[in-house]
């Protein structure tokens, strides 16, 4: 559990700096390991918040940052029983 709070402080400070989405990412899914959904939720949703100012429609790396954030949310929303699962 040290390990991934490192992690997280890690991932939160290198955010501060700069913008990047792959960091991003990687922060909601490791929030999702520890059950912390609400976090990983902040930070995709956010991210996808503030792609919609942007000329996603000509930008083939903000479509794939929102799918990306996309995946993940779903995924996080699952296994935080918010959504049920199809069978």
């Amino acid at each position: 559990m040290h390990n991934f709070n490192k992690a997280v402080s890690y991932y939160e400070a290198s955010l501060k700096n700069i913008d990047n989405s792959v960091l991003k990412c990687e922060l909601a899914q490791l929030y999702t390991k520890l059950q912390k959904f609400d976090q990983a939720e902040r930070i995709l949703l956010q991210s996808l918040v503030n792609k919609q100012n942007d000329d996603v429609e000509n930008n083939l790396e903000l479509l794939r940052d929102n799918v990306s954030y996309c995946r993940i949310l779903v995924k996080c929303l699952l296994e935080n029983k918010a959504i049920p699962r199809s069978h």
